[in-house]
């Protein structure tokens, strides 16, 4: 089996990183929507999750045309860097949050963060592993492997630490682990301009 390349074992690892963050609390948010913000129904929650998958269908596209408009991969790795810190921050923010209005603000950033990493991600990840000597199946299957079981474990930790420290805290402790995801993914870029694959593949 040939080597793995430092950057595709960095950017599983920030995908490990980042499922295993969003896992830690994603389960458990909408029990938090209904008892810790005021005026949150079941209607609003809905409504939320529409915001999101609105604003994310309907950005993405821009955000891809921008991510081409120049060879190489500086533009994608760059969006899911700056994808990865707004969402790690927007959990962070939301901490403070009190009612219904922070949670449709909450899923709009969402919605955008998504739009910026979610193509450009899986750009990156398939450009690097097609500079590989054939090894693109079992890598994309060991990353998704990784991802289940990141966030497994991250739902798990979550489900029984927040039952005994709240969930506001770990908003803010999912966050903080969506930055470091990010920072991963901000290695993978300074190899990626050392190597001056940014320049094109």
């Amino acid at each position: 089996m040939p080597k793995i390349d430092i950057k595709i074992k960095t950017i599983i690892l920030a995908h490990s990183v980042f499922w295993m963050a969003q896992k830690l609390v994603q389960p458990f948010l909408a029990i938090f929507f209904l008892e810790e913000l005021r005026g949150v129904s079941l209607f609003e929650i809905g409504t939320s999750t529409l915001i999101y998958f609105l604003t994310a269908g309907t950005v993405e596209p821009i955000f891809s045309y921008l991510e081409e408009r120049k060879r190489g991969l500086r533009d994608e790795a760059s969006f899911v860097i700056g994808g990865y810190l707004l969402r790690g921050l927007t959990f962070i923010i939301f901490t403070f949050s009190s009612n219904v209005w922070h949670l449709y603000l909450f899923q709009f950033v969402l919605g955008i963060a998504a739009a910026m990493y979610s193509a450009a991600d899986k750009t990156v990840f398939a450009n690097i592993l097609g500079n590989g000597k054939g090894t693109g199946t079992l890598l994309w299957g060991a990353d998704d492997s990784v991802i289940l079981f990141s966030a497994a474990l991250g739902a798990l930790i979550g489900g029984y630490l927040t039952s005994i420290y709240g969930i506001r805290i770990f908003l803010m402790v999912s966050g903080v682990f969506t930055i470091v995801a990010g920072l991963m993914y901000y290695m993978v870029l300074k190899r990626l301009k050392k190597e001056k694959i940014w320049k094109g593949f």
